[in-house]
């Protein structure tokens, strides 16, 4: 369930075209798991976690700049699943 509530954010955030760091991404994480009732010992949204997150969602290293803060990523992503290789 945090997986999913965690990407909504992102994907919210992206829309207004925020950029949004691994350690943003990391502390919205560990906020989001303390209001799902996770203790701190229990999840601590390490690097490694980051990382698998990161995957699973296609999820680019990417520097925000003019030009490519006005493409909406998300829509592309999306468009390339959807097209044929």
């Amino acid at each position: 369930h945090l997986d999913e509530i965690l990407f909504e954010w992102f994907t919210a955030q992206r829309a207004k075209n925020i950029p949004i760091s691994g350690p943003l991404l990391q502390e919205t994480a560990r906020q989001i798991a303390e209001e799902l009732g996770a203790l701190p010992v229990e999840f601590k949204a390490s690097n490694e976690w980051l990382e698998k997150f990161r995957k699973r969602h296609f999820i680019a290293h990417k520097q925000v700049c003019e030009e490519s803060a006005s493409v909406d990523t998300f829509t592309t992503e999306e468009w390339k699943k959807r097209l044929p290789n």
